[in-house]
């Protein structure tokens, strides 16, 4: 019924060579390009006051139509899908703030050293952590031997930065590349993370693929009797005497920033060292490095650091 006494079937009409159309007067085709047009338009609010005048044009305009309640549904679904990711993160990160925050206030921590533990924890919940290998499961169905290879590609910027890795790569390539699937991980560091303290065993030798670092000298001091600090960067070794003597630190390595770092096993790199070559130079190596290390004394030279020898 209509209270205008006019119905969405008078639209259709289309006039042809001066006289009215009716839509029952014409073909089946256009009877059903025009029922199928008035659907689709309903369902995707595409409906319009410029109507086809033909059945190509209804085609047309059914088509057009649909690729929009699709790409309406698709962003849609995106946007659905991203809120929810988003609420569900910060969900995560509420419900870790709130039972810290009870932590602190049941064990009654001071009020100075709990803002800090506060802030930084929100800091760092934050920041969108780096993927590590374990975090990947497809690497799992690697062959170990292109695993190898992955590796070694990741960590080869740190072998060429040392002169005697770059002549073991030239010497061995698979035995360096043994070295780094068995001895060598990458790690990332956030700001004041630590990687060791003074008057602790030495275990690893540490080089900076990218990022910055701060060193404290603590247990050798100036002669005005301060600790010193350094800025390493990007393509520094630190605590490299851990690969060639038992060494133990003498200050403390925190990082300065975001950083990745490659982290070698002092204890696994020399035993995956097959080639009875390499051996003979690591041999030789590790002599003439001791050998600076405890002739280094004032006042021919500086004493020895985790940073330089």
């Amino acid at each position: 019924l209509s209270d205008t006494g006019a119905t969405w079937l008078d639209g259709a009409a289309v006039a042809v060579q001066g006289k009215r159309l009716e839509i029952l007067d014409a073909g089946f085709a256009y009877q059903y390009a025009i029922c199928l047009h008035w659907a689709v338009s309903q369902i995707s609010l595409g409906a319009t006051d410029t109507m086809p005048l033909n059945t190509a044009e209804r085609a047309v305009f059914m088509f057009t139509t649909m690729i929009g309640f699709l790409f309406g549904s698709l962003l849609v679904s995106l946007m659905s899908a991203g809120i929810i990711a988003y609420r569900i993160s910060k969900k995560d990160k509420l419900l870790k703030m709130r039972t810290l925050r009870r932590y602190l206030a049941e064990n009654h921590a001071n009020r100075h050293i709990a803002t800090a533990v506060l802030q930084q924890i929100e800091r760092r919940l934050s920041v969108r952590e780096k993927l590590h290998e374990r975090d990947v499961p497809a690497l799992n169905v690697l062959s170990r031997a292109l695993r190898s290879q992955l590796r070694f590609d990741l960590s080869k910027d740190c072998f060429n930065a040392h002169p005697i890795f770059r002549l073991w790569i030239s010497v061995d390539v698979s035995c360096m590349q043994r070295i780094c699937d068995e001895a060598t991980s990458l790690r990332y560091f956030q700001v004041l993370d630590e990687l060791f303290c003074a008057a602790t065993e030495a275990t690893a030798a540490y080089f900076v693929s990218n990022g910055k670092l701060s060193y404290t000298q603590e247990l050798i001091t100036d002669a005005s009797g301060q600790t010193s600090k350094f800025a390493v960067g990007t393509g520094d070794w630190v605590s490299e005497a851990a690969l060639w003597v038992e060494w133990t630190h003498v200050g403390r390595l925190e990082s300065a920033m975001e950083s990745k770092v490659v982290v070698i096993d002092a204890g696994k790199a020399l035993k995956n060292l097959f080639h009875p070559g390499l051996k003979a130079i690591a041999a030789e190596y590790a002599l003439q490095f001791h050998r600076r290390i405890v002739s280094a004394r004032p006042p021919l030279a500086r004493y020895p650091s985790d940073l330089v020898v």
